[in-house]
């Protein structure tokens, strides 16, 4: 009779283990799945040999991409401060000299039509410094500057 009791406090005890480790493996596999999203993009654009902008939707109405993210290697990150409502026709207008910074076009539609403007993003921080609105046809100098017509619009020391 002891025999059975212990064998039937035994085999509950394996049971109960066992469930216990199988729980904790489904939540180890559930947070890698969350912690790793994949995002399937609709345009691709490199910028360097390891970075590239990328979009994530792209409005076929207004013909527009949205949700641009850097990319560098295999992890994509979000770029900070650009309007969600705008969109890009997937124009990168200018690259700095040390790579940190490019310009891409940023584009509003609404009923009164079409506002362009571009906006400066920063590639180590990913994220918008500075949204320009007449002056997004300059070009980058060898001092890191973004100048039009000769006059420096932007620098970064």
């Amino acid at each position: 009779m002891k025999f059975c009791s212990y064998f039937l406090m035994i085999l509950c005890l394996m049971i109960i283990i066992g469930c216990n480790q199988a729980e904790k493996t489904e939540q180890k596999v559930i947070i890698e799945e969350i912690k790793t999203p994949r995002i399937d993009f609709v345009k691709t654009i490199p910028i360097t040999g390891v970075v590239s902008l990328a979009f994530a939707k792209i409005d076929t109405v207004v013909n527009l991409y949205q949700a641009p993210y850097i990319v560098v290697g295999k992890n994509e990150y979000p770029i900070k401060g650009y309007h969600l409502i705008n969109g890009s026709r997937d124009k990168i207008l200018g690259l700095s000299p040390n790579s940190r910074y490019f310009i891409m076009d940023s584009i509003s539609k609404n009923d009164e039509g079409e506002q362009k403007a571009c906006v400066v993003v920063d590639l180590l921080h990913k994220r918008v410094v500075r949204h320009l609105q007449n002056d997004c046809d300059g070009e980058w100098n060898a001092q890191g500057q973004w100048v039009k017509n000769g006059q420096v619009i932007l620098s970064f020391d």
